[in-house]
């Protein structure tokens, strides 16, 4: 299957509406993966933002869909889930990311939580450059990379793109497409932000 060869900005003042551009930029055929978080799709620790745009992927015509997660009981969970509401035609794999054994590559990978997790491992910052090594494999050329994290700012997640290209002596994989902005802000010691922040990669 052929990548993303026809993307292009979608004009929504000031907001980055991920559900208008998935209707707007990818093909009813596409793959679509999400990795970690009980597979995503139907998790209920999922916020409002991911919620919304997993009922679109979920009620549209999108049907080749996959969630991966490595523990054998989210995975459990996720099909329950699934089949309870209907969705039995999702494949639930258990996988670990940083090994992944999929083959297959996809236009749309979506993470929530996945890369946090990572992070808090006591070799994170080694576990994190062998993340973007390994979802570059898992992404079509010109598919899209969505990120939602806690603890990373969108600068911040910016920057380790750019880190791990440094640290491989590559080009990166990825670049910034585009961020929600729609997501409440706090105020403190005089910087504002959010404590949540989604953020969309366009592999090259």
């Amino acid at each position: 299957m052929k990548g993303l060869t026809f993307w292009r900005p979608i004009k929504v003042p000031h907001i980055f509406d991920l559900t208008c551009f998935i209707y707007e930029v990818l093909p009813c055929l596409c793959r679509i993966m999400t990795c970690g978080n009980r597979g995503t799709f139907l998790s209920p620790k999922s916020t409002k933002s991911n919620q919304a745009t997993i009922k679109v992927v979920l009620n549209s015509w999108f049907s080749d869909l996959t969630g991966t997660d490595f523990s054998e009981g989210a995975i459990e969970l996720a099909r329950n889930l699934a089949a309870r509401n209907g969705f039995s035609h999702i494949k639930f794999l258990i996988d670990d990311v940083l090994e992944t054994k999929l083959e297959n590559k996809f236009q749309l990978v979506m993470d929530k939580g996945t890369l946090d997790a990572i992070g808090l491992h006591p070799d994170g910052p080694v576990k994190r450059l062998m993340y973007w090594d390994a979802v570059a494999k898992l992404v079509a050329p010109h598919g899209i990379l969505v990120i939602t994290s806690c603890n990373k700012t969108k600068d911040e997640l910016l920057h380790e793109v750019d880190q791990e290209a440094k640290g491989s002596g590559r080009d990166s994989a990825f670049k910034y497409l585009d961020h929600v902005r729609t997501y409440p802000t706090i105020m403190f010691g005089g910087v504002e932000g959010s404590r949540v922040c989604t953020v969309a990669f366009c592999r090259k």
